[in-house]
């Protein structure tokens, strides 16, 4: 694969992050309950997405059955990380829940390794835990006082980086065919997301819908942004790109969040916070440095071809 796809890999996650970076904002000023919340960003999202899907599938007949049964056990996935995820923003605090999420990006090296024998450089275990740290810091842990997080709190946003990984794995596993058909994937991931989180709203009884136009304003504008284009774009992006190039990539919506907040809910960031930025943001930089395109040998390493 060229060079050329590396940079738009690359330009398409940073996209993706921009897009991600003010979900949080927008899940607090709706004041939707946390589950409900994740339901409603797949389920409007759909609104967006089936029509477009429907469209690709005219033009290029049905979608094949791998990508789709791994798109909708994707789907399941990321019912399952919004759902524990929002929930542990509350209970554990954004900061850590933040931290707690993106351990996707040493479980998804470790599930290629483990089920498709696909080997990650050395330096990914070594950086993670730096980039882990650094996304620590721009979430505000250390501004956390002595608030201790709840422990199902941080169970749950251990469970929610798990889930997000097998996301991410599942539409890897939907192989090159599933690039054809980039939105109807996405729509069955989101048509499974929004059951799933719909059932366990249900059953924990979170399940509410937005109060005032505002609310459903706010859900609206994070089904169309946080969801549809934000994960429209991973799945591009990620299609393009080796996991230890995707990974550090998204861990930026953290960093991006930082000024957001700053502008739009005028939150000052701490010294900690713009020095968790820098950290993963060289993170990456070396990340995608010393990264070559999707299947080519880099640093003197042979690679297994990716799975899919």
């Amino acid at each position: 694969m060229p060079r050329s796809s590396l940079l738009s890999g690359v330009l398409l996650l940073l996209a993706a992050a921009a897009c991600l970076s003010g979900s949080a904002v927008l899940i607090a000023a709706s004041g939707v309950a946390p589950v409900s919340a994740g339901a409603l960003r797949c389920g409007l999202a759909l609104v967006v997405l089936a029509p477009i899907a429907v469209a690709e599938q005219r033009r290029r007949g049905a979608i094949p059955r791998r990508p789709l049964v791994c798109g909708l056990l994707a789907g399941v996935a990321l019912g399952i990380d919004f759902s524990c995820w929002n929930v542990s923003v509350v209970e554990a605090g954004a900061g850590v829940a933040t931290v707690l999420v993106n351990v996707q990006v040493i479980v998804v090296p470790a599930l290629l390794w483990g089920l498709d024998r696909v080997p990650a450089p050395p330096r990914v275990w070594l950086v993670a835990p730096i980039m882990l740290l650094g996304v620590g810091l721009a979430g505000g842990v250390l501004g956390a006082g002595d608030h201790a997080p709840a422990p199902r709190g941080v169970l749950l946003g251990l469970a929610a980086g798990a889930a997000y990984a097998c996301y991410l794995y599942g539409i890897r596993r939907g192989g090159p065919s599933a690039r054809r058909w980039p939105i109807g994937v996405l729509a069955a991931a989101c048509a499974a997301a929004t059951v799933t989180a719909t059932g366990i709203a249900v059953v924990t009884g979170d399940a509410e819908l937005p109060a005032t136009a505002r609310a459903w304003l706010m859900m609206a504008a994070l089904a169309l942004f946080g969801q549809a284009a934000a994960f429209a774009l991973i799945n591009r992006g990620t299609a393009q790109l080796e996991p230890d190039v995707s990974g550090p990539l998204l861990l930026l919506p953290t960093v991006f969040a930082v000024p957001l907040a700053a502008v739009v809910l005028d939150e000052v960031p701490t010294l900690a916070q713009v020095l968790g930025c820098v950290v993963v943001l060289a993170a990456t930089w070396y990340a995608t440095r010393r990264a070559g395109p999707r299947g080519a040998p880099t640093d003197g390493h042979v690679r297994a071809p990716a799975a899919g």
